[in-house]
């Protein structure tokens, strides 16, 4: 019914209009059919970039899933057309505009949609269109790695050590010359944390292999691993 499309606002006792958005993400929540996905995915308007992030990840997680064996190639051609719909707004949906994240998306959620689309792109039709597919996650996977480095600036309590070992597993991806001061200071806590000597090893080996641009943050983890054997061994 009608209801669907209002909402009540408490603060002010006012029913209010949902968004397109709204509407969208509810629909995609309840939908169950993989085909159902796939075609409001490819007619949603400017809306598709204002999803809700949970379930924009799970969106990216039902349009990897592969077509069955014996799919007709029209529905291929609709699966592969949902993920590129879907992969081509993630930035604004991850973004600080969009109206469904008012803070924008945690660095957690920009490192997991990331993945989800790596996935995503394995997940196409091996065919003609596999130049677009890379160039297109090239393109999207770039502006993820670009808004997660202005999170790590702008959040950096969301650096954990988690962040810290997923950042170093792909570290060729970020724009060190902007992100190693403000990354240095942000895994300070991280690194104050009770953790054994040698606990930090790998990512010192991966910071130091990173030459100059990475001098900084080998230095910041080498002297944490220096302090905490030293105190290990009573020093």
């Amino acid at each position: 019914g009608h209801y669907e499309q209002w909402d009540f606002d408490k603060k002010s006792a006012r029913v209010r209009p949902r968004s397109a958005a709204q509407l969208l993400s509810e629909r995609l929540q309840r939908m169950r059919r993989p085909a159902e996905v796939v075609q409001a995915v490819v007619g949603a308007g400017q809306e598709l970039g204002a999803l809700a992030l949970p379930v924009t990840k799970a969106t990216l997680s039902r349009l990897a899933e592969p077509a069955a064996k014996g799919t007709s190639s029209s529905v291929v051609r609709d699966l592969d057309a949902a993920r590129r719909r879907l992969v081509e707004v993630l930035p604004s949906i991850c973004g600080p505009n969009n109206p469904s994240c008012p803070t924008g998306a945690s660095l957690d959620s920009i490192l997991a949609i990331r993945k989800a689309v790596q996935a995503m792109i394995l997940a196409g039709s091996r065919n003609a269109s596999d130049f677009e597919w890379n160039r297109l996650k090239d393109k999207v996977v770039q502006q993820l790695f670009f808004l997660g480095g202005e999170r790590v600036k702008c959040a950096p309590e969301e650096v954990t050590y988690e962040v810290l070992t997923e950042v170093l597993a792909e570290p060729l991806d970020w724009d060190w010359a902007s992100l190693v001061v403000p990354f240095c200071l942000a895994i300070r806590p991280v690194l104050a944390e009770p953790r054994p000597p040698g606990a930090y090893l790998n990512h010192l080996r991966i910071a130091a292999g990173l030459g100059e641009r990475c001098a900084l943050l080998a230095e910041t983890i080498g002297r944490r691993e220096l302090e905490t054997m030293a105190n290990a061994n009573g020093g």
